[in-house]
């Protein structure tokens, strides 16, 4: 039943990347039901507020200078972002649902250079959020490049979390 569950929100949220709907399923911040199972609500798409490291700062980044991504790129991403985050004792406890953004800072080379909470839910959602982005991004990525060049990239990840 939870394979099933899970394969539903990742295929609601590609299907929302693919068509550009940035708030179809965000939840009212700190709101959430008391009852039923905990779920993880699938972010529309894996970044947001993609910026790139020119002149001895960080600047958003123009459509040419944005990463290219797939359904497929998107796909993989959430499926190992939501199967391996847990839902903390204490939030679920207290009913406590909502997003918490994380922004993900790589170097050149493509490593995680430092990952933060930019947005709190707290309750240990925010570690939880944390722990996950950096497994992932902990593994090291393709450099991001700018007209052939490997740049510095920071950019945000939002993690939703809804009881029902």
């Amino acid at each position: 039943m939870k394979n099933i569950a899970l394969c539903l929100l990742l295929m609601t949220g590609l299907l929302m990347a693919c068509n550009g709907s940035k708030n179809a399923q965000a939840s009212p911040e700190g709101q959430a039901k008391k009852e039923g199972p905990a779920r993880l609500v699938s972010p529309p798409t894996y970044w947001n507020n993609f910026e790139i490291f020119k002149d001895g700062a960080f600047v958003m980044a123009t459509a040419e200078e944005q990463p290219a991504t797939d359904d497929e790129t998107n796909k993989r991403f959430l499926r190992e972002l939501y199967s391996g985050i847990r839902y903390p004792v204490e939030a679920r406890e207290k009913g406590i649902g909502g997003e918490v953004v994380i922004a993900v800072v790589l170097d050149q080379q493509g490593q995680l250079e430092k990952a933060y909470p930019v947005k709190s839910v707290g309750y240990g959602c925010d570690e939880e959020s944390l722990r996950m982005i950096k497994r992932i991004y902990g593994k090291g990525q393709m450099p991001h490049l700018v007209d052939g060049m490997p740049v510095r990239v920071r950019f945000e990840v939002p993690v939703r979390f809804r009881l029902e």
